[in-house]
């Protein structure tokens, strides 16, 4: 974890072959001028989170081939290869970026400028073999905060509005929540956790202040079906 972001990895048998990073150290073969890690199994993902919940965008990730090598121990190039970044945004929507490494033995930046307003990015590791080839990555470039609204609108407008501020933070706001349960009072009509006695479109429970003799939570000018009012009817 670095800067409050975290990189995880992952693999679909993660029990019998736990998942992790790898690193070169200055020694090793496949050091190439950084410690850039990769993950250890083929076809395993990686995932990067922000812990403080925040939105963020990516803007750029040096990558390149983790070679084979010969049985002499030389390295393989096994040509151009694709990676995926999907990104993950507040509202569990999807954006993608592709980008095609042909960065053999040396690190390069790669452009991911189109994965903005997320809350975490995934993408794999090869599966090993031309066009597929094993990578390293490092220096990703984050940039923390939301750019526009519908990085942070999270598709339920029962609580409330989200917007992004100038601020670069998701900003929520509420049209009415008497209750203060961080769900529009309609909505909670609507639902059914709130009654609405006389249909005025505010939850009975908001209007209980010198409104409830008998402490029955309903408010003593409502005529609700079923409802009886001793304190109104003098018993």
């Amino acid at each position: 974890m670095e800067d409050g972001f975290r990189l995880s990895a992952d693999h679909i048998d993660p029990i019998s072959n736990p998942p992790n990073f790898k690193t070169a150290g200055i020694l090793n073969e496949n050091y190439f001028g950084s410690t850039a890690p990769w993950h250890h199994i083929s076809t395993g993902t990686i995932t990067l989170t922000n812990d403080n919940g925040a939105v963020f965008s990516v803007r750029s990730v040096t990558l390149a081939e983790l070679p084979n090598r010969t049985q002499e121990g030389d390295p393989i190039n096994f040509g151009p290869f694709d990676i995926e970044f999907v990104g993950t945004r507040n509202n569990g929507s999807q954006v993608s970026e592709t980008v095609t490494v042909d960065s053999f033995i040396t690190l390069a930046p790669y452009d991911l400028s189109a994965l903005t307003g997320l809350v975490a990015v995934t993408w794999a590791q090869g599966a090993g073999g031309s066009g597929v080839a094993t990578h390293m990555f490092d220096d990703i470039l984050v940039v923390v905060g939301c750019c526009a609204d519908n990085e942070c609108d999270d598709g339920d407008p029962c609580n409330g509005i989200e917007s992004c501020a100038p601020s670069g933070a998701c900003d929520t706001s509420l049209n009415a929540d008497c209750n203060g349960n961080l769900t529009e009072d309609a909505c909670d009509i609507a639902q059914g956790t709130s009654l609405d006695c006389q249909s005025n479109g505010v939850p009975d429970e908001c209007e209980l202040g010198g409104n409830d003799c008998n402490a029955d939570s309903i408010p003593d000018d409502r005529t609700c079906a079923g409802a009886f009012f001793p304190c109104n009817f003098g018993q």
